[in-house]
């Protein structure tokens, strides 16, 4: 399994030094977040630098990630936001191919309501983006967070059925959301794009801090695997803290000097 890491968990100033960090250490890849307004922003001059970068490094980036995508069935509802949201995806469709990525994070927290109330807002406003996406040979992933659960995600992208629209499984937010990120993958191993791997500390609720040595990181790899899975590990863990790096041979193709800086 690659393995590479979002642009937090790297404490280097500028997006080449983080590239050289990663590169330097032995990852694979480095997975770009956006905010909304860089997403706004973005143009083509900007896709094509991010590529120049990339090239010039020598470090691709695998991923991209738009975290405002949020609750998508209301936005898409609001004809005045509708516009704006369907832009912002198809420009992250853009970039992702500019600099050769292959798995779009969608942050997806809806409300706690039955899938079947906005499955079909999904089915007819990602239709035209996953499209789009699958001729480029581009995932939209669909990421659990906030107290959005993974299984209830499972159900929304199965009834979505489209091969560009799949999950993208984390499994410090399992348990977050208070679900087994080992069962999670075995359910829906097949319909995982990639792999977000973090650990969960105590917080002022009393939740159970895991670090992440003990996280179920072999059992989760080996339950993808079942299925086939070919995908990629990304780390998602603050930067400056070496003790939150995967244990050796947790991963299957561990390389010594993996750790954050």
């Amino acid at each position: 399994m690659e393995l590479g890491a979002r642009t937090g968990c790297v404490f280097a100033d500028t997006l080449r030094g983080k590239m050289l960090v990663l590169k330097d250490l032995g990852y694979d890849f480095l997975e770009l977040p956006l905010k909304q307004d860089e997403v706004e922003a973005m143009n083509d001059e900007y896709m094509a630098s991010i590529r120049r970068l990339s090239e010039d490094v020598g470090f691709p980036i695998r991923s991209v990630s738009m975290r405002h995508f949020g609750d998508f069935a209301s936005q898409y509802r609001d004809k005045a936001t509708r516009p704006k949201i369907l832009e912002h995806i198809i420009k992250m469709i853009k970039l992702s191919e500019r600099c050769e990525a292959d798995v779009i994070l969608l942050a997806t927290n809806e409300k706690e309501t039955p899938v079947n109330e906005y499955v079909d807002i999904y089915m007819e406003g990602l239709g035209t983006p996953a499209d789009y996406a699958e001729k480029r040979g581009i995932i939209l992933a669909l990421e659990h967070v906030g107290l959005y659960k993974p299984s209830i995600l499972e159900k929304l992208v199965r009834a979505i059925n489209h091969d560009a629209v799949k999950v993208y499984l984390d499994i410090g937010n399992c348990l977050w959301q208070g679900e087994d990120p080992v069962e999670q993958a075995r359910n829906m191993g097949d319909i995982v794009a990639q792999l977000h791997i973090k650990c969960i500390r105590r917080t002022t609720s009393g939740l159970m801090e895991c670090p992440l040595d003990q996280m179920p990181l072999v059992e989760v790899r080996e339950a993808l695997e079942r299925h086939g899975y070919r995908g990629r590990g990304c780390l998602e863990i603050p930067s400056g803290n070496n003790e939150q790096r995967p244990p050796k041979g947790s991963l299957s193709r561990p390389k010594e000097g993996r750790l954050l800086v």
